[in-house]
């Protein structure tokens, strides 16, 4: 499966990993290619490719040795660290800014 899970928000991706790559295939052959780091834990075998070959094949406690492996997850929590901030800092604000062109629809209320 070809990155299925790029477009969900992490809850959804998460809930949508166990159910159906841990519980419906369970028993199948399952090939997920994915940037989504977060579940490397749960691969039986990880397979890190850069620029179009084969760098890394191995178990999770064998390829987290590698700094390619390393580099990517100081990358990753560095990325989640900083949408975090964002999202802290926006927390509460409004999301939608008022248009001031609508000003002259409101005056004739």
């Amino acid at each position: 499966m070809d990155d299925p899970i790029s477009a969900l928000d992490a809850n959804v991706r998460k809930k949508i990993f166990k159910r159906v790559f841990q519980t419906m295939l369970a028993k199948k052959t399952r090939v997920l290619v994915t940037h989504a780091i977060d579940f490397l834990h749960l691969a039986d075998r990880i397979v890190v490719m850069k620029g179009g070959e084969i760098k890394i094949v191995g178990t999770y406690e064998k390829v987290l040795e590698h700094p390619i492996v390393k580099e990517i997850i100081s990358i990753h929590k560095k990325n989640e660290q900083e949408k975090e901030e964002v999202f802290e800092e926006n927390k509460g604000s409004d999301a939608v800014e008022k248009d001031p062109s609508t000003d002259s629809l409101n005056e004739n209320d």
